[in-house]
């Protein structure tokens, strides 16, 4: 994979994170610097781990069937993302209301991530308008689960290392 393939890559997992920056300066609430070396070196280090599973896994397989299956993956998520659907009726909302009471009062830390992904801006939790180093934590984590798969399958492809961690 050249490095125009990994910028392309790079540029379309950020779109959500500028999407959670654009969000957070529509509603006025502030990172503050240490906060923002946070998030950047969280995500950093998720991604990293991400690319390393993604170069191991592809060791374990054939150079031929470690790209075919790189690939793979990112279609999939790619279809995933196009084919989700964007609006739900009242009745399904409901219901998924029901549903995710349960799942926060079992796994309330889990909950939080899975709302912030939904809302970025729910990582302020104490509505303070700043994001704390906590908070930031929360965010980097929340951010960096779409680009998990996507890059796994993009370092078994071949493409992976220290671009990839910094690109993305």
């Amino acid at each position: 994979m050249d490095i125009s393939t990994l910028f392309f890559l790079a540029a379309a997992l950020s779109l959500d994170a500028a999407s959670a920056g654009f969000a957070y300066g529509l509603r006025k609430i502030k990172i503050p610097l240490p906060s923002y070396a946070v998030l950047l070196f969280a995500s950093m280090f998720i991604v990293g781990i991400s690319v390393l599973c993604g170069s191991a896994a592809a060791e374990l397989l054939p150079e031929m069937w470690s790209e075919k299956l790189g690939g793979s993956i990112l279609v999939g998520i790619g279809l995933f993302w196009l084919l989700k659907p964007r609006s739900r009726d009242k009745k399904d909302a409901g219901e998924e209301g029901k549903a995710r009471k349960i799942a926060e009062l079992r796994l309330a830390s889990l909950a939080i991530i899975i709302q912030i992904c939904e809302e970025p801006v729910s990582a302020d939790l104490d509505a303070s308008g700043v994001i704390s180093i906590k908070e930031s934590l929360l965010l980097a984590f929340a951010l960096s689960l779409d680009a998990l798969g996507a890059v796994f399958g993009a370092a078994m492809a071949g493409c992976g290392g220290i671009q990839a961690v910094l690109l993305i």
